[in-house]
């Protein structure tokens, strides 16, 4: 198992790309810290990974916010000794609408969650990369960034492919 012996940190993993990672992560041997706003959608995650034979805690984080990225990095180190890989997974897509449409509160939503969650996670994860000099920093990017799709251009803008 390629994973065996690592602990992995996603977030948004309660629901699609990142539920579907963290089962396939957990799968090749991660213990992984299921991390989602959705708590209900976190826990049966966990109970896939665990009803496969995995290891898996349910993290309830906003990750908008700093003090829940610190907190779920924590949890990751405390409940395992280790951080090896920290998924920056959540999202927040957009329906098509002309940009003079777009309401402020969407788009600050979007940058939080696509944007700022990223470097949060960065900021707390990579010390811990740092000290044990070994990790790796993932983030869910989109072709959106690179072929922006009319009236998405928040989402867009947002899903841009860069390292932090």
């Amino acid at each position: 198992m390629r994973l065996d012996g690592r602990v992995a940190v996603i977030t948004g993993a309660g629901s699609g790309i990142g539920a579907a990672s963290a089962l396939a992560m957990a799968k090749e041997g991660a213990r992984v810290v299921v991390v989602d706003l959705n708590e209900a959608s976190a826990k049966s995650t966990v109970e896939q990974i665990e009803k496969a034979g995995g290891q898996a805690v349910a993290v309830r984080a906003d990750v908008t916010r700093a003090a829940d990225n610190q907190m779920v990095v924590e949890k990751a180190v405390a409940t395992w000794g280790r951080l090896d890989v920290f998924f920056a997974n959540a999202g927040v897509p957009q329906s098509p609408q002309n940009v003079e449409d777009v309401d402020e509160a969407l788009f600050d939503r979007i940058m939080a969650v696509n944007v700022k969650s990223v470097w949060l996670g960065a900021k707390y994860a990579l010390p811990i990369m740092k000290k044990q000099r070994r990790g790796v920093f993932l983030i869910t990017a989109s072709t959106a960034a690179i072929r922006p799709r009319p009236g998405m251009q928040a989402y867009a803008a947002s899903r841009e492919p860069s390292s932090p």
